[in-house]
């Protein structure tokens, strides 16, 4: 299966350097300065594989794959799209981004689209290294189109070390994902602590509790089960650095729209949610400020 990998982030060249295993994978990204590192030196996973099996080409230069896989930040969806669709008809894409506004935006009647989380840790090392920090599992969702189910595409991506699995209900596995990342990731970043902290601190731990709580009723989720997934993920990712936390330190835009702001956006009164949106944004707002 030929595997077009759109973005050169962290979880992008994760991808890539798995699925090159046993797939030709083409890696699109956005800088050209990107592209030119990765064809001189090769992709490195963990500093074990060094020799690049993957093709490497600009986003706008897409052309013809057997699926396509987005790993672009939500608010980067709008460059990447429009690429895309010129070249994916009746191909499938999946969307791996945070948050779940994106799928009806981007929903087209002659592509194959499908929903994705991601649980597994990585930090982006350099242009071409990436760092495998915390192994979870991948989870596909059938959202609209005539193409292969999730369970067939799960079944050419799955390998023994980087598990992929197939969903029944996109909603339900987007509300499930978007719960764990509206409480880990802007206290991570708020704080400036590892993903583990959140559970070690009993301050910042009440906290999260009721971001849980909240996010958990606007979606209609059970309470209990959604703090034993945020709990799980923390105690698994315990030494990692949250994409947010890490955006903060790098003076990036974060993906606060896509996780707390899509849920203010669609819900009601939810005040603890509300004080971290608007922290981040402060935070965001500081960064712009020091920079001018």
């Amino acid at each position: 299966m030929h595997i077009g990998i759109i973005g050169g982030g962290a979880i992008g060249l994760l991808l890539a350097s798995y699925f090159r295993k046993e797939h030709p994978v083409t890696l699109y990204v956005r800088r050209e300065e990107q592209r030119l590192n990765l064809m001189e030196q090769g992709l490195t996973l963990d500093s074990k594989y060094g020799d690049c099996n993957v093709d490497v080409a600009l986003i706008q230069d897409i052309h013809a794959q057997d699926l396509y896989i987005i790993c672009v930040k939500q608010h980067q969806l709008q460059d990447v799209m429009p690429a895309l669709y010129q070249v994916a008809e009746g191909k499938p894409i999946v969307f791996l981004q945070n948050g779940m506004g994106h799928i009806e935006k981007f929903q087209s009647p002659a592509h194959f689209i499908y929903a994705g989380i991601v649980e597994h840790g990585a930090i982006r090392v350099s242009d071409t290294n990436v760092h495998h920090t915390g192994s979870g599992r991948i989870a596909i969702a059938k959202v609209s189109g005539d193409g292969p189910s999730a369970s067939e595409l799960a079944v050419h991506l799955h390998q023994l070390d980087f598990r992929v699995e197939a969903a029944d209900d996109w909603r339900r596995l987007l509300s499930e994902k978007l719960i764990i990342n509206a409480v880990i990731n802007p206290l991570t970043a708020l704080f400036q602590v590892r993903n583990g902290e959140i559970l070690k601190n009993s301050f910042i731990r009440n906290i999260a509790r009721e971001l849980c709580k909240e996010s958990a009723r606007a979606l209609r989720l059970s309470e209990s089960s959604s703090w034993e997934r945020v709990e799980q993920i923390a105690m698994a990712t315990s030494e990692n650095i949250s994409s947010m936390y890490k955006d903060i330190q790098e003076g990036r835009k974060t993906e606060i729209d896509s996780m707390t702001g899509y849920l203010l956006q669609n819900y009601n009164y939810m005040p603890y949610t509300k004080f971290v949106d608007h922290a981040i944004r402060a935070l965001e707002l500081k960064q712009g400020d020091s920079d001018a």
